[in-house]
């Protein structure tokens, strides 16, 4: 059973890989010297000094790449998404439902990974808006990647979220069927970056609750359930 997935790879070798179930626990995202992803870096043959890891907090807070937050540091940053413009950075998240979304300037070499749930819907154009002011990226010369995530087909919620969820992203984010409401990460995201003017877009329309090869907390249940590591790695 694959372990790691590749997930994009552009011709310069540029590459975003997500680890599978039958790579095991990721830990979470503090836990960088968490086993599983020791496994796995040692498998790629990544070091893990060149790994960049936040503390996520479901937020749309994005980092700009320092020493703080390189080579796996025990203190981390409180962010839900990094960006670098260094090709020797490798930036990780884990996610277990929650949508992976890669951001790539080929032009400038410019790299963002985020780890976007409900709550944290929105830090795409956050991080966008931080790669042209703080690098001149345009987002006509940006390729977004929306990974796998628990999908409109399994996140139920309430009507009081499903309403707060819609009215801030429209009608995309928001699926109703039945008289019951389910988030559409995947929707609303596709719909901001694309109004943001990212014209290419790979969306890996795969629900991570439905199918049995990705962790879910949704599935596998709070006490259980297993994070997926997401890594960047420059040519």
């Amino acid at each position: 059973m694959e372990k790691i997935r590749n997930l994009y790879e552009n011709k310069s070798g540029v590459k975003l890989l997500m680890t599978a179930l039958a790579a095991g626990r990721m830990g979470a995202s503090w836990e960088t010297r968490h086993p599983g992803k020791m496994a796995v870096l040692n498998e790629l043959g990544v070091a893990a000094e060149r790994v960049c890891f936040v503390k996520q907090k479901h937020t749309r807070r994005v980092e700009i790449i320092t020493d703080s937050v390189r080579g796996a540091a025990d203190d981390l940053i409180e962010a839900d998404g990094m960006i670098s413009p260094d090709s020797a950075d490798v930036l990780a998240v884990t996610v277990a439902d929650c949508m992976p979304v890669y951001l790539h300037d080929e032009k400038t070499g410019v790299r963002a990974l985020l780890h976007s749930g409900w709550k944290g819907t929105g830090i795409a154009l956050e991080a966008l808006k931080i790669m042209h002011s703080t690098f001149g990226c345009r987002p006509e010369d940006v390729v977004a990647v929306l990974g796998p995530s628990i999908g409109s087909c399994c996140y139920n919620v309430d009507a009081v979220r499903a309403a707060q969820f819609e009215n801030e992203w429209g009608e995309p984010g928001v699926k109703k069927r039945g008289g019951n409401f389910y988030i559409s990460l995947r929707g609303a995201n596709r719909q901001m970056l694309e109004t943001a003017g990212i014209s290419e877009i790979i969306d890996i329309d795969e629900c991570t609750c439905c199918g049995h090869n990705l962790g879910s907390y949704r599935r596998e249940g709070p006490d259980a359930f297993s994070q997926m590591m997401v890594l960047s790695l420059g040519a």
